[in-house]
């Protein structure tokens, strides 16, 4: 069904604000099937016959069927959807998606609910309908049910939060948001041209950008303060003790929180590190090519050829990365 450019962006941009403010279809969980235990008479009689032989007259042996085998509980929560409560009855009616990124947990299913509530009352061209499947963490619950949304022919018309790979895994699939805008007549000059380009697949603007998440430092006081170091810095821009805040500036003081048994950290001609007893950095929660964009971002790919290609700067993170673990090692965290 063909719905307005208007109607699909306006609500599209809607969502958007809404989203801003949220934070992981599924088929149905698989159904256990639970088997009785029994025993029959004639078992019965020769268990009961062999025990005797063994036993003296006054044990009374009895035998009893095993208890039924209990049914787990289900780790996936089933989907989530509305009905159209509250719209009006000639409003075109549009599906809304959640599952590729945040917006799936428990807590925050209320709150979208209660939004599509109120948004169709307050209007009478659109009325949203939601499709929350959950999200595993490692998408497949939600990617395959979409997957067969779309192989069935009934594709949401807005898919979102959604980020880097879930995009990707459905690229060629979305519509031309710049088309709709240019249709509807929506500016979009508001947004900074890199941001909209981020948010192309093959020069086709796929979606309206609204949250980035840059990555962060966690870093633990006490051992700043045991090691008395300033903290790292809060804004950008900010010395670090005097120095830029850069990457050498970074991996010295990593390598001053990493101590040996003896008290000795890796900046002293003494130190140990086949005896460390605190690191001083790790990187966690991301794999080779996050690591590889502590010294710059790139693609791993020659975008004329298609080929891959390691980039210079993913060789110069990763052999930072190594050094620090099998020299004068600066790993585990701040």
């Amino acid at each position: 069904m063909k719905h307005s450019f208007k109607v699909v962006l306006g609500v599209l941009l809607i969502v958007s604000v809404l989203l801003a403010a949220c934070a992981p279809a599924v088929a149905p969980a698989p159904q256990v099937v639970t088997k009785e235990v029994v025993v029959t008479k004639e078992v019965q009689s020769v268990v009961t016959k062999e025990v005797e032989k063994v036993v003296t007259k006054e044990v009374q042996v009895e035998v009893t069927a095993a208890a039924p085998t209990a049914v787990p509980t289900p780790t996936i929560p089933p989907p989530v959807s509305t009905g159209g409560e509250g719209c009006d009855p000639a409003a075109t009616k549009l599906t809304w998606y959640i599952g590729l990124g945040a917006g799936t947990n428990a807590d925050v299913i209320p709150a979208e609910k209660a939004w599509v509530e109120k948004y169709n009352k307050s209007q009478k061209d659109a009325c949203l309908l939601l499709n929350i499947v959950y999200n595993d963490g490692a998408g497949g619950n939600s990617v395959n049910a979409l997957k067969a949304l779309v192989a069935a022919g009934n594709a949401p018309d807005i898919v979102g939060p959604v980020g880097k790979n879930g995009r990707a895994t459905f690229q060629g699939a979305w519509a031309d948001v710049g088309q709709l805008a240019t249709d509807a007549g929506f500016d979009l000059s508001q947004y900074d041209p890199k941001l909209l380009d981020f948010t192309k697949d093959e020069g086709v603007l796929v979606g309206l950008p609204f949250a980035l998440f840059p990555s962060f430092i966690f870093y633990n006081k006490a051992l700043f303060d045991e090691a008395k170091l300033p903290y790292p810095p809060h804004k950008v821009g900010e010395l670090y003790d005097g120095k830029p805040w850069n990457l050498d500036t970074f991996t010295e003081l990593a390598q001053k929180l990493t101590v040996d048994k003896n008290g000795n950290d890796a900046t002293s001609p003494d130190f140990d590190p086949k005896n460390i007893t605190q690191f001083g950095f790790y990187d966690q929660w991301t794999e080779a090519r996050g690591v590889g964009s502590l010294f710059g971002g790139a693609i791993p790919y020659d975008e004329k050829t298609g080929e891959a290609v390691i980039p210079d700067s993913y060789v110069k993170a990763w052999k930072w990365y190594y050094d620090g673990i099998c020299h004068h090692s600066t790993t585990s965290r701040l």
